[in-house]
């Protein structure tokens, strides 16, 4: 909080030994009051901190939406972003910040816009779980089926996260669940691997190819088997997974099952 007017108003452009402005830690903190006094003394709303961010990051990232409002009345640049491509959207959309996104939305950012590796906003959304988010993105003609490093789709990262309701969002916007990264491995694969079983029940409600193979020939069931994934091993051996495919290296689940020594798994595959 700004405390002295007057002494801070001679350095209203000074930044401490962080780099970080007056204005940068009001609207930091979103105080209102502060960015007011600050703008109205001719405070840079752009100015750059050492990690790259400026005031309008600061306060998205917070969800302080009242101070975004402020800045963006005082013509921050809402495409300026850090040192790794990161926008203010991006920032919000990352912590859940559904009514600061539409804010920046409604300034007329670019919802598709790829921070650092291809991320978007939605991939950033989907990768935390922010369903409300990923609605505001959705309505706002995200792309849901949009391609980040290594060919991830948001529902790819709700799928890793085992983010059951942020995937309902996606499979309601028509998200395609059987897409491949360049690994050949869908969402079904992703939520296998990392044991989320409930999310693997909503793809595979939802349509997902339960026996599809990625590049090694791996299916679902293989890859849960290989983690020694048990819940993720009974959901699809609920669902009718085919455990006697091989993959091109001849190998069933139950044997790579059994290679990695879980005798749980190997039980159940018997």
């Amino acid at each position: 909080m700004i405390r002295c007017k007057d002494k801070l108003l001679l350095h209203v452009n000074k930044a401490d030994k962080e780099g970080v402005t007056a204005i940068q830690a009001a609207a930091e903190n979103g105080c209102r009051e502060a960015l007011q006094i600050l703008i109205e003394e001719k405070a840079d709303v752009n100015k750059t901190a050492d990690n790259g961010a400026i005031p309008l990051c600061r306060a998205a990232q917070n969800g302080h939406r009242e101070a975004v409002q402020i800045l963006l009345e005082a013509n921050a640049d809402i495409s300026k972003c850090n040192k790794k491509r990161v926008e203010a959207i991006h920032h919000a959309a990352t912590n859940g910040h559904g009514a600061v996104v539409q804010l920046l939305l409604e300034a007329k950012v670019d919802v598709d816009k790829p921070a650092k590796y291809g991320y978007s906003c939605l991939h950033k959304a989907a990768h935390h779980g922010h369903k409300d988010t990923i609605r505001v993105l959705i309505q706002a003609k995200a792309d849901v089926n949009l391609t980040r490093q290594y060919g991830w789709t948001p529902a790819h990262d709700a799928a890793e996260g085992g983010h059951q309701e942020a995937l309902q969002v996606l499979v309601a916007s028509k998200a395609n669940l059987n897409m491949r990264k360049e690994d050949g491995t869908t969402p079904l694969h992703i939520a296998a691997i990392n044991g989320h079983p409930e999310a693997m029940r909503c793809l595979l409600r939802a349509g997902a190819d339960i026996n599809i193979p990625e590049e090694c020939g791996n299916t679902p069931v293989y890859q849960a088997a290989n983690h020694g994934q048990l819940a993720a091993v009974q959901v699809l051996l609920e669902a009718k997974a085919d455990t006697s495919k091989s993959n091109r290296y001849g190998m069933k689940p139950v044997d790579i099952a059994e290679h990695e020594d879980h005798k749980d798994v190997v039980a159940i595959l018997r």
